[in-house]
Parts: structure tokens; C-alpha cells; sequence
């Protein structure tokens, strides 16, 4: 059954401990599975001037789970912020927590606006292989993915539900000029060129991505993992290499196939 991880079987009691320092006008998270084209989208908002942060809540939690109780500080510099969030891939509370009631309780966050992005599940858990199948003293849980794709569904549900601006993604499409125009009308943002074209944004240098990046602990740090968007010259229009008979992730595929129906085209 799809949608049987919901908002309220979530946690909503991780300790997470963020300063948002400043008090934006407008919030938008980013929401979705680990390797689903989340960090390039942050770019673009980053090259388009918008403040834009790398998963604080995750980071706040990896610093949890480790005893670390300092907070994570985000620095607001433009009337919109913008967080993304990915799930996954070690630990339950990587995937267990609710960025839309953690932002809009715990941070009395107004204005919110949620972008959910899914990726082609195969194409993603090969990803999720290549990246964290190998790292030293964790590997990652397949049910921990099949359930980040649920939470995903689950939130933009959610989101809809609760009248919050939402809109929902495929990755593949995240570079397409008239997809991404559509899905940033859907949460009441303009579209600006610099978000697809990277090299005519001010903020663009070689080797640099835009966005504030939290110090993670060092257990969780992947080497080379955002080297696409460090090196990138603006969001690109991919295409699902991938489909498989895998039954292991099944059930994310069940969420995707759901997903789909309610993506911009």
C-alpha cells in the first residue's frame, strides 16, 4: 500500500536544533530522496540570488545521533529561503522526521512552499549503491529507501491537503526552462534565467556551489558526492537510463508510479 507511511507516522521528536537567523518573508523546501538532482536544484536558486541551504535539519540530526547538540546556523540575506532536504541514506531518523511540520511547529515558520522531487527509482538506487553501497562503518538500508520515496508522496500529499503551495517534479525534468517555470509558478516564484544558466549568475565561480553547507560530522562525509553541481554550468535535462524487475524496491516504484500522476508536464 503507497501511502501507508503518512505524516502522522513520522518522528517528530529527533532533536533537531536550528538558529534561523533572520526572519524571511518566504520559505520553500526542497524535499526528496538522497541522489534525486536536490543539491543542483538548490544551485539554481543560489545563482538567482536566493539564500539556500543544504539540509540544516539533516545535518542538526547527524549531529544528534553522534551527541553533538550544537545548532545549525542559517544566515537569511534575501526575503525567500530556501531549504532542501534529502532522505537517507544510513538511519531511520534520516528519513523518520517531518520537514513540514518541523519548519512550520518547531520554527513557527510562515509562508511556506514545498518542491517534492522524485528520480527514476531504478536510476536512483544505483545511484544510492554507487555513492553509499561502499562507505566504511554504514551501509545503507533498502527499506530505508523504499520508505524515503513514501515519505516524499506523503508530504506532497500532505502539502496539498493543508493548502500549502506545492508542487511535484520528476528529476529528469528539473532542467526543462518550461517544467521548472510551471513548477516555481505552483509556489508563487518567478522563474529567473540564471537558474538554468548558471554562468550568467554573479554568484557563479569554477569549482563553488552557491548555497550555505552545514559541517556535517565527518562519519558522514562522501567524497566527491557534490562535485556534478561544483563543476556544473546550469541544470540539464536528463534521461531515465535505467528499468529493472528489482522486487526490492517495489514498493518505491508503487510511490514514483503514484507520484507521476500528480507531476508537472
Amino acid at each position: 500500500m503507497v501511502n501507508q507511511l503518512t505524516s502522522d507516522s513520522l518522528n517528530t521528536n529527533v532533536d533537531i536544533n536550528i538558529n534561523i537567523l533572520g526572519t524571511p518573508e518566504n520559505v520553500i523546501l526542497i524535499l526528496s530522496p538522497c541522489r534525486s538532482g536536490s543539491s543542483a536544484l538548490l544551485n539554481a536558486f543560489a545563482m538567482a540570488g536566493f539564500t539556500s541551504t543544504f539540509q540544516p535539519l539533516k545535518a542538526s540530526i547527524r549531529r544528534s545521533v553522534l551527541g553533538d547538540k550544537t545548532p545549525v546556523d542559517i544566515e537569511i540575506n534575501s526575503s525567500t529561503l530556501v531549504i532542501k532536504e534529502t532522505l537517507g541514506p544510513y538511519f531511520p531518523e534520516e528519513v523518520h522526521y517531518n520537514p513540514l511540520k518541523t519548519l512550520t511547529d518547531k520554527f513557527n515558520v510562515k509562508n511556506l512552499a514545498l518542491i517534492t522531487l522524485l528520480r527514476n527509482p531504478d536510476d536512483c538506487y544505483n545511484s544510492w549503491e554507487k555513492s553509499f553501497g561502499n562507505k566504511s562503518g554504514y551501509s545503507f538500508s533498502t527499506d530505508l529507501f523504499n520508505q524515503a520515496y513514501q515519505v516524499v508522496l506523503a508530504a506532497y500529499l500532505e502539502a496539498r491537503a493543508a493548502n500549502i503551495p506545492a508542487s511535484a517534479i520528476k528529476s529528469e525534468d528539473i532542467g526543462n526552462r518550461d517544467i521548472l517555470a510551471k513548477a516555481l509558478r505552483g509556489v508563487n516564484t518567478a522563474f529567473h534565467e540564471e537558474m538554468i544558466n548558471w554562468e550568467r549568475s554573479s554568484r557563479h565561480a569554477p569549482n563553488m556551489y552557491g548555497f550555505q553547507k552545514p559541517v556535517e560530522p565527518e562519519a558522514f562525509k562522501v567524497s566527491g558526492i557534490l562535485d556534478g553541481v561544483k563543476n556544473g554550468t546550469g541544470l540539464t535535462q536528463s534521461h531515465t537510463a535505467v528499468n529493472s524487475e528489482r522486487h526490492e524496491i517495489a514498493t518505491a516504484k508503487a510511490a514514483y508510479a503514484t507520484f507521476l500522476n500528480h507531476c508537472i508536464l
